[in-house]
């Protein structure tokens, strides 16, 4: 029989590269973390509410940066959230997993793509033709998704009253008019 070598499909790869690096001694932080951090939040592994809540951050920084003047009422309350939702990352033609992951690793939303393979995880020079078998990774990758859900109730509660605050100041006081008239003379000696 004779053996080839065969491409290994890049979710295999992912998942190959995420099992190998967590289970090292040490943690390593390289070019390999946001390959993990995409396999941990495939669809199989991810919380589907932490990840939309992460994902309405995304939005929620996007309108932060771009620096749009609001004033506070409850109209541009709700323009700002429906803004949000078209900013987030994943509307910007990236998947779940790329825009989750990037804002974990650097901030900046991009396709998270696999790169070369580090050298300490190459294959072994007795197995050239090793070939992983299927479901050999089954109960080896688990994800935790914590916090993400409780920092956009409290960030939409805190800009919703924060909103919300000139409508109050113009319903209970009356603001005074005032006409300020100026003039100017000048003497001539």
């Amino acid at each position: 029989m004779k053996k080839t070598k065969g491409r290994i499909s890049k979710n295999n790869e992912y998942k190959y590269r995420t099992i190998r690096r967590g289970s090292a001694n040490s943690l390593i932080l390289d070019s390999v973390w946001a390959e993990q951090l995409k396999t941990h939040l495939r669809k199989d592994y991810r919380n589907e509410k932490e990840t939309e809540a992460t994902l309405e951050l995304t939005g929620l920084l996007s309108v932060f940066e771009r620096n749009f003047k609001f004033m506070a009422t409850r109209e541009d309350y709700k323009r700002m959230i429906s803004m949000s939702q078209r900013l987030r990352w994943d509307k910007k033609g990236l998947s779940k997993e790329d825009a989750v992951a990037s804002l974990f690793v650097d901030g900046n939303p991009r396709h998270i793509r696999l790169g070369g393979r580090p050298s300490d995880l190459m294959a072994k020079k007795n197995y050239p033709y090793y070939k992983p078998r299927a479901g050999s990774s089954i109960g080896k990758i688990s994800t935790k998704q914590i916090g993400a859900q409780k920092v956009v109730k409290d960030l939409q509660a805190m800009l919703k009253g924060l909103f919300t605050m000139g409508d109050k100041i113009n319903k209970k006081a009356k603001m005074p008019k005032v006409n300020v008239a100026r003039t100017i003379s000048k003497s001539l000696d």
